[in-house]
């Protein structure tokens, strides 16, 4: 993510992509929004690649979270060094439930953390989980990643038990 974003630059960005084949395109990051400081949101890189698909017309492909693409390098490299690691043994942690807890889902991890210090709070959890599709839900919630040592105790019980 920069900050350094400017018209000019998104002109040059939808000059070089109008010019090339669709497969050449990748997008790597498409969270809309992020918390600034004293509750100030901060345009994400999804923004950018909105502007720019639409400007295109074309689709970029997607190795972001929540697409499952991304994961396969990822858990293959992983075991190479830890043979048993299973996405049913396997937390997914972040504080965006439209891409982080959704690639959580999509991957098929068991736990799905939510961490309230980031975009979503425990509360917008609450108010659309009648709303949204279930893979938007997180299993648990910590209220900063210091909650994050007693969730750990509390899922590896849960495995042991299993």
């Amino acid at each position: 993510m920069t900050y350094k974003v400017s018209a000019m630059k998104l002109i040059k960005a939808s000059a070089y992509i109008s010019r090339v084949s669709p497969d050449l395109i990748m997008s790597t990051n498409t969270d809309f929004s992020f918390p600034g400081p004293k509750g100030v949101v901060i345009p994400g890189t999804g923004s950018y690649v909105q502007s720019i698909e639409n400007v295109t017309r074309k689709k970029m492909f997607s190795i972001r979270k929540p697409n499952k693409t991304r994961l396969t390098g990822t858990i293959e490299s992983i075991r190479h060094i830890h043979p048993t690691v299973n996405p049913d043994r396997t937390m997914v942690i972040g504080d965006r439930c439209d891409t982080d807890i959704a690639f959580g889902y999509n991957n098929g991890f068991k736990y799905k953390l939510l961490v309230g210090t980031g975009v979503n709070s425990l509360a917008e959890v609450k108010q659309f989980a009648d709303d949204k599709p279930e893979d938007l839900i997180p299993s648990h919630f910590a209220p900063s990643l210091n909650g994050l040592i007693r969730l750990i105790f509390t899922v590896l019980f849960d495995l042991l038990i299993i």
